[in-house]
């Protein structure tokens, strides 16, 4: 099998997704169909001469609800489908699927996305087994359910359980405010470079950290993602650029690398906290520069 980005594995990710969401979606349109069938069924009883239109309309509905029972079968075999060729396996295929290897001098952990190579964070856990098995297959992030503005509470616990292999980590208890975020202290810079060489020396010391780029509204709002990795070029702090960064990001669970400041499209990009709009519109709490959260 030939080497597949863990970019292109997300849209298999993507596929199975959506899938069960129209699967989830047949089945309730299907339980309303039932529902018609037997209050048509009731009504047609004092329904004297028209209640042959009713019959009509319940057999109407009956195909209908046969062809939403065939959608689903097709459905099922979709996902089985996903499932069997993109997330069975034994753990040498698996890793040829995400683009990982192990480096044969050093045993660090690599990445490759969108064409380049990161060496991830040394942790407790294996990076992209906890990626795929606890994040994305537990939906452990926002877009996950009701959690608007719950970024730092979603980073957060990216990192710790990351850092410390925490398996048990849930959507519902990652909300900001989060007891994890006690294990974190706040640092902040105008320098980038010296925001740069926290960062880097955070993941050297095999630590997650959680770090504020731009949020998506209108692409003035802060957001915090947890950065896992560095390009593997990247050979000392002051060699280290924002672009180099690899992070999770705790709006979709995707992983993805850092882009250039002002690019457009989704992308996110490091900024300040003088940068938003609510520093702007004259909210001084927003008044500092580069911000980073790190594990004591």
């Amino acid at each position: 099998m030939g080497e597949i980005s863990i970019k292109n594995y997300q849209l298999f990710e993507n596929a199975k997704s959506t899938t069960e969401a129209l699967k989830d979606s047949t089945i309730n349109i299907n339980i309303s169909i039932d529902k018609q069938k037997i209050n048509l069924s009731n009504e047609s009883i004092f329904m004297g001469p028209i209640s042959e239109n009713c019959c009509e309309a319940i057999d109407y509905l009956q195909k209908i609800n046969n062809s939403f029972v065939e959608d689903l079968s097709t459905l099922s075999n979709i996902i089985t489908t996903i499932n069997g060729n993109y997330k069975e396996g034994d753990s040498q295929s698996l890793d040829e699927l995400l683009g990982i290897s192990t480096s044969s001098d050093n045993g660090v952990l690599t990445a490759s996305v969108l064409g380049s190579s990161y060496n991830l964070v040394n942790t407790q856990a294996n990076v992209l087994d906890y990626y795929k098995n606890v994040i994305q297959g537990n939906k452990v992030y926002q877009q996950s359910g009701n959690y608007g503005d719950q970024c730092l509470g979603f980073a957060y616990n990216h990192a710790w359980g990351i850092y410390t292999n925490d398996t048990t980590i849930k959507a519902s208890n990652c909300k900001n405010g989060t007891p994890v975020g006690k294990n974190f202290s706040r640092y902040t810079t105008n320098s980038e470079k010296d925001f740069l060489a926290h960062v880097y020396n955070q993941i050297s010391q095999g630590k997650p950290c959680v770090i504020q780029v731009i949020g998506s509204k209108n692409r003035q709002s802060r957001h915090y993602v947890t950065c896992i990795g560095l390009k593997n070029n990247v050979n000392s702090a002051s060699e280290l650029k924002a672009t180099d960064l690899l992070i999770v990001d705790s709006y979709d669970g995707k992983i993805e690398n850092v882009v250039a400041k002002g690019s457009s499209g989704d992308g996110r990009y490091l900024i300040k906290g003088t940068d938003t709009r609510n520093f702007k519109s004259g909210k001084n709490s927003y008044n500092y520069g580069y911000e980073l959260y790190y594990i004591k």
